[in-house]
């Protein structure tokens, strides 16, 4: 049973500091805007969508990281930047602490 105490607690604490999640997938059908919005409706307002990271965003993620990652294995990355969904989040692990999730 959801201990209704704690619940709303963690729905305001998302009020005053919303998780910060950043999706990255090159697939347009998976996290769509209708999924997101679902999202934003229950309380997640910073959610980030990107269907492939570059130098410069791969940057910013160790700069400024985000909460949750969520990451694809193929398909969002260029060469120059990593092999695959996979090196990126062993780079991204080992240079901040974001929960990282690989799809």
């Amino acid at each position: 049973m959801k201990n209704k105490l704690i619940s709303k607690l963690g729905k305001l604490f998302m009020q005053v500091q919303g998780l910060k999640i950043c999706i990255v997938d090159d697939e347009e059908s998976y996290f769509n805007q209708n999924m997101l919005d679902i999202a934003g409706n229950t309380g997640f307002k910073n959610i980030e969508r990107y269907n492939q990271i570059d130098s410069a965003l791969l940057s910013d993620l160790q700069t400024k990281p985000r909460d949750i990652l969520i990451l694809d294995v193929k398909g969002i990355t260029t060469a120059e930047v990593a092999k695959d969904g996979l090196a990126v989040a062993s780079l991204l692990h080992r240079t901040t602490n974001s929960y990282i999730v690989i799809t």
